[in-house]
């Protein structure tokens, strides 16, 4: 018997996954509250559109975090604060990278086929093709940077409607790269972005066509931000804090910001990009910071996260039929643990080694423990043997077995 149909798993391995599973989290602190009251109260204050981080080490969840924040902004949230969700993982950061390779790599991760859509939405009628730099205008698209950016990018998003080459170059120009001087003069564009402030100018600008031209804010969801960590002074690191003031100014009310990175140290290993004063106090200081630490610190919530983690992966009624009909020492809610196991489990990881307190060792720990109680129910003629505290210390502890 499979280990799912012994044990009434509703998936083949007893696993959570950061993306199919992101509706669910686990945990008995209040951070997912926290979260939740974050993205609204952003939305109402003059920012507009969420602006925070999370932080924490390896395997605290902070991948999971973040599409669980995609999934309540694409559920739950979706009529009253209606956006598009946008992941993009941060790639290695050199200590003398400028910021035009962060600014492309967003663009590629917006995607042509969104950014044509929103094109597409806007400029619908003769008067747009005509005279794209007022009709984007007053439709409140070209709000940001100087009249030249403005006038050359209000060219550059009509040029999207035209495909081939002309889509290709209009497409080069908002990453920023260098394209022709043929190409620039049948577009129609007036000046080159060379400067920080031409790019996050020219990003929310297009997030600005995404929300007029789709109805939706777009909303940016950075992982691996642990990368920034290699910028520490000299012009790259003034450009990033440069692109980062102005990203979480309230006057970009259109382009919203989660950005996850990794520390072992707590705030005071976060990169400085993100914590220089320019920086910090126009996403919130401190408040803005959200440690995941939180989610399983201490005995009670390691508990409950174990918990959690369990009624999400088990079908419970076949659990508790299974206990009724051959007298196990057990409820449904600690199936296949017994209370006491649950409890060992939850003491082991709240004063162990810290690098066992975080979400994904809890899940392999509990893992493990499921496994060896399924090979012993297979060993014991598939009889149902439940995770009991022995077959728990045995999983916990496999180099002291003989």
């Amino acid at each position: 018997m499979t280990l799912r149909d012994h044990f009434h798993l509703r998936k083949d391995s007893f696993s959570i996954d950061n993306r199919d599973d992101a509706s669910v989290y686990f945990g008995g602190s209040t951070l997912s509250l926290r979260l939740r009251e974050r993205l609204e109260d952003d939305f109402v204050r003059p920012r507009q559109v969420p602006k925070f981080c999370i932080y924490g080490a390896f395997g605290a969840g902070k991948t999971h975090t973040e599409n669980h924040i995609a999934y309540l902004l694409r559920t739950e949230l979706a009529a009253d604060y209606p956006t598009v969700q946008i992941s993009h993982d941060i790639s290695p950061i050199r200590a003398k990278e400028k910021w035009i390779k962060v600014h492309g790599d967003i663009i590629n991760a917006i995607g042509l086929d969104l950014i044509r859509d929103a094109a597409t939405g806007v400029m619908t009628n003769p008067a747009a093709a005509k005279d794209p730099v007022q009709h984007l205008t007053e439709k409140g698209v070209l709000r940001f940077g100087e009249a030249a950016i403005r006038s050359s990018q209000a060219r550059v998003f009509r040029a999207l409607l035209f495909g081939g080459p002309m889509e290709t170059a209009a497409l080069q120009w908002l990453k920023g790269s260098t394209i022709t001087a043929s190409q620039a003069e049948a577009i129609g564009i007036e000046t080159k972005l060379t400067e920080v402030s031409h790019l996050v100018a020219c990003l929310l600008n297009v997030a600005a066509l995404i929300k007029v031209g789709l109805g939706r804010r777009p909303i940016l969801l950075i992982d691996e931000a642990e990368a920034l960590v290699s910028l520490t002074t000299g012009d790259p690191f003034n450009e990033f804090v440069a692109a980062f003031r102005k990203l979480a100014d309230d006057a970009n009310d259109v382009l919203g910001l989660v950005i996850a990175f990794f520390t072992d140290g707590g705030m005071e290993q976060a990169p400085d990009v993100l914590t220089h004063e320019a920086v910090f106090r126009r996403l919130g200081y401190e408040g803005a910071f959200f440690d995941l630490q939180d989610n399983v610190g201490g005995m009670d919530n390691v508990r409950t996260f174990i918990l959690d983690v369990l009624s999400f992966l088990v079908d419970q009624d076949a659990a508790a039929a299974t206990i009724k009909e051959h007298n196990l020492e057990t409820e449904r809610e600690f199936f296949p643990f017994t209370a006491e196991s649950v409890d060992r489990l939850a003491e082991f990881i709240a004063e162990g080694d810290p690098k066992v307190q975080v979400p994904d060792q809890i899940i392999k720990r509990m893992g493990d423990a499921v496994i060896a109680a399924w090979r012993a129910s297979r060993s014991n003629g598939g009889a149902m043997v439940l995770v009991s505290e022995d077959i728990l210390e045995a999983a916990l502890y496999p180099a002291e077995q003989g």
